[in-house]
């Protein structure tokens, strides 16, 4: 039997998502709940990778296993057990051609600026800008060219462990909302480079700032190739917002 499952986390103090030897990641958490409750080794497979730091509040992700208890008691036998900061969201028998990943048709990040110096409750789940406010207005007229298919090279970071993958990404949606002092940043798209969402905030960040031009920023795109040096968004303030499944 194949399940689907929605969960959420803050990933302050994990490892990020995929399995690592230390054992402090979202998957060995509910890899290592799965055995208890199964009594065997059971892999889970997401819909993608979130990086230390990133937080979800979608993340989607399937495991074979048998079970003749229903939906309903193995969400409350799986959300028992896990750190509070992981929580089983949903949980729904599947046909077995359903992939967490190959599946997925689009995936929405969202990224959290606040016009601010960090507080208590603010640091992990925002950018902090201190007393930086950068020109909205600059970064948003921007995104339009973000638009539709493109090579998204420039923007993202090489793993180094062989997993590149095809750098042409469809964006559907992209786009800045200002909430008093928060700002955030919204993208879908049918995939996701390494550290795309976090570079193209940076990128964005900068030229609010005044530190680089928006020609600049359509040089990148428009040849794959990283003209200047930019630095990624820090990861608290990126989250894995929803994946989604249905045919467009």
């Amino acid at each position: 039997m194949r399940w689907k499952c929605t969960c959420e986390y803050d990933g302050t103090y994990f490892s990020g998502w995929q399995s690592q030897p230390g054992g402090n990641t979202i998957q060995d958490h509910i890899e290592a709940r799965l055995f208890w409750i199964f009594g065997k080794k059971i892999c889970i497979h997401g819909s993608g990778r979130t990086d230390a730091g990133v937080h979800a509040r979608g993340q989607v992700f399937h495991f074979d296993g048998e079970w003749c208890h229903g939906a309903d008691k193995l969400l409350r036998a799986l959300r028992c057990g896990l750190p509070n900061t992981i929580r089983i969201i949903n949980v729904e028998g599947v046909e077995s051609s359903f992939h967490a990943r190959f599946s997925a048709k689009r995936k929405c990040y969202k990224y959290y600026l606040l016009e601010a110096f960090p507080g208590a409750f603010t640091f992990r789940y925002n950018w902090c800008l201190g007393n930086r406010c950068p020109d909205l207005t600059a970064m948003q007229n921007s995104t339009k060219y973000f638009y539709g298919k493109h090579d998204f090279s420039a923007f993202c970071v090489n793993r180094g462990d062989g997993s590149e993958q095809d750098p042409i990404k469809t964006v559907c949606e992209m786009g800045f909302e200002k909430f008093e002092r928060s700002i955030v940043f919204t993208v879908i798209a049918d995939g996701f480079l390494y550290k795309m969402v976090r570079m193209l905030v940076g990128s964005f960040a900068m030229l609010g700032m005044g530190k680089i031009s928006e020609d600049t920023i359509l040089q990148m795109l428009h040849t794959g190739k990283r003209v200047v040096n930019i630095d990624a968004a820090p990861a608290q303030g990126l989250f894995l917002h929803c994946v989604d499944y249905r045919s467009f």
